[in-house]
């Protein structure tokens, strides 16, 4: 009966969980994205450049980024582009700039191909080169100085810019064997540069609608619960899987701080369910009648039983005439005549919105010896 008594009480109580939902605020984020495919024949066409910055500034979008996004870009433009880039910086907690297209290594220094450039390297001497790749290509280095100064928390600069370019191929540009290739960069505190494939070799352009690097980063970029180190670090595996080992990205990282996840830390786990009360096995409390006939056979434990359910249903059900009135029944079935006494006067309370629920009440009354 105890057991009984508690599932009741469980059942009628029920239990009050609180769960508290964790506020997350992310400051602001922004992002240049450029594309250059409509190259002249020789610096080389490429096939899937625009369409990396296009899914690059499609899914960047999807996580909030306000993007500028360019394609087919000439130095001016590109010189434009990025200054207008670095105003957007301050105050923000991601600046991230892509950049899918030509690039090449020149005196240890990496220069974006804009389109219609004039670079013409052929036979150039080293000086003659310098020059030329200062005034009519666009340092990368220039994109991570600008950023850096900036004034946002966390930059990120990703080049799928190591594709074969003719160029290239000037032997002084230290890298004839896999032209269009580029050099490691050193990246200031809280700064990260990733390279589609490491320094010193060239990248694929890829077979179907964006490069290899691209079509594997797009994969991770807006994955909820990856940090930005283990984006890049999942993109690598993949590039490596799909290249059999030929090509294999790079990161130079100076990140400093808490973790940043572009696109949100991973959805919390659905909270337990509610705990539930047991189903209770049904209660079978004998009437007056019932009571009366155990009292006559000596059962009196099923009449302490029945008495111990009907102290709880007229807890529960202070204004309801009849558990009291039965519990008087059971008292007195008992002899406990007092506590029946006691139960069938309260009854017959006006209270009561019983009348002959009252009548009940006082009759017994009447009949106590």
């Amino acid at each position: 009966m105890t057991n009984r008594l508690s599932l009741a009480i469980f059942a009628i109580q029920g239990l009050a969980l609180v769960f508290a939902t964790a506020k997350t605020h992310t400051k602001p984020h922004v992002a240049l994205v450029i594309g250059n495919a409509k190259y002249e024949t020789a610096v080389g066409p490429l096939r899937n450049a625009v369409n990396d910055a296009k899914a690059v500034s499609k899914a960047l979008r999807g996580l909030g980024f306000p993007v500028t996004e360019e394609h087919n870009v000439s130095r001016d433009d590109l010189m434009e582009s990025v200054a207008g880039f670095r105003s957007k910086i301050k105050g923000t907690e991601v600046a991230l700039f892509y950049y899918a297209s030509h690039g090449v290594s020149v005196a240890g220094s990496n220069y974006l191909i804009p389109i219609k450039s004039g670079y013409q390297p052929d036979q150039a001497d080293e000086v003659t080169l310098r020059m030329l790749a200062e005034t009519k290509l666009f340092n990368a280095e220039q994109v991570v100085a600008e950023m850096s100064t900036g004034g946002g928390a966390c930059n990120l600069v990703i080049l799928d810019a190591c594709r074969n370019t003719p160029v290239a191929r000037n032997p002084r540009h230290g890298n004839a064997a896999n032209p269009g290739c580029l050099t490691e960069i050193k990246p200031p505190a809280g700064s990260l540069i990733a390279f589609a494939t490491d320094a010193g070799r060239a990248a694929q352009d890829g077979e179907g609608a964006n490069g290899l690097y691209t079509g594997e980063l797009l994969k991770y970029l807006q994955n909820p619960g990856l940090t930005i180190e283990q984006v890049f670090k999942r993109t690598r595996a993949g590039v490596m899987d799909r290249s059999n080992g030929g090509q294999i990205p790079a990161e130079y990282s100076r990140l400093i701080g808490d973790d940043i996840y572009l696109a949100g830390p991973a959805a919390p786990a659905p909270p337990p369910p509610k705990p539930t009360a047991p189903k209770a096995e049904p209660v079978n409390i004998p009437t007056p009648r019932a009571i009366n006939q155990l009292a006559a056979a000596g059962r009196a434990t099923e009449c302490i039983e029945a008495l111990q359910c009907y102290n709880i249903a007229v807890e529960l059900a202070p204004e309801d005439f009849y558990p009291l009135f039965n519990r008087g029944r059971v008292h007195l079935a008992l002899g406990h005549k007092d506590e029946a006494k006691a139960d069938f006067t309260t009854a017959t309370n006006p209270k009561f919105k019983q009348p002959t629920a009252r009548k009940l009440s006082q009759k017994a009354l009447a009949e106590i010896p």
